[in-house]
């Protein structure tokens, strides 16, 4: 059983606050929105027919979060072989898979 200190408490309380906002950015349709091109604020807030200040606090939380994308979450149905720009779909979690601009260089 988990022993509830005041730090266990708090630990928890800040794990559902980032775990609310991420999928807060889902249900919002922010991912799917943003996958294809980058869009403004006030851009996003026009199309998801919000406000603009609660849209801003929302994107605020996401990008704090420093979101990284793990190998695991890569959906590749073949190795990219060339070099060129790809959308690759990425697996945030179950039900959310937004697309990403990989852009694969030459060396320098």
């Amino acid at each position: 059983m988990l022993s509830m200190t005041p730090k266990t408490i708090l630990d928890l309380s800040r794990n559902f606050m980032e775990s609310r906002i991420l999928l807060t950015g889902a249900e919002l349709g922010l991912f799917d929105l943003l996958a294809s091109k980058p869009l403004s604020a006030e851009e996003l807030a026009a199309k998801i027919k919000g406000n603009l200040r609660a849209l801003t606090i929302i994107l605020d939380a996401l990008a704090a979060q420093n979101i990284t994308v793990e190998k695991r979450m890569v959906l590749l149905s073949e190795p990219i072989k060339q070099l060129g720009t790809y959308k690759v779909p990425i697996r945030v979690y179950k039900g959310v898979e937004p697309e990403i601009t990989v852009e694969i260089a030459p060396e320098a």
